[in-house]
C-alpha cells in the first residue's frame, strides 16, 4: 500500500511540474531594435535616400521593412 501511495504522489508531483510550463497568458513580444552607426556618411549617400550612383540593395530592403527617423539630428561622432 505504501509503494502504491508513493507512486501516486510522485505521478501527481510530475503532473504539477509539467503544468507549471502551461500558461494561457501569452508573453508580449519584445521589439527588435537595431541602431546602425556609420562614420563620415551623409543623408543622401545610400540608395534608399535617392543616391543614383551607390547601389545598396540590402540596406534598401532593410529600410523598406523598418521604421526610419528622417528628422533625427545628432552631433558629429566617430564610429568605432
Amino acid at each position: 500500500m505504501k509503494k502504491h501511495f508513493t507512486v501516486i504522489v510522485s505521478q501527481l508531483f510530475i503532473l504539477l511540474l509539467s503544468l507549471n510550463g502551461c500558461s494561457t497568458e501569452q508573453e508580449k513580444p519584445h521589439p527588435n531594435v537595431i541602431i546602425i552607426i556609420t562614420d563620415d556618411q551623409g543623408y543622401g549617400d545610400l540608395g534608399f535616400t535617392g543616391n543614383p550612383h551607390v547601389k545598396t540593395p540590402v540596406i534598401d530592403e532593410f529600410a523598406r521593412e523598418s521604421i526610419r527617423f528622417n528628422d533625427f539630428y545628432v552631433s558629429p561622432v566617430c564610429a568605432p
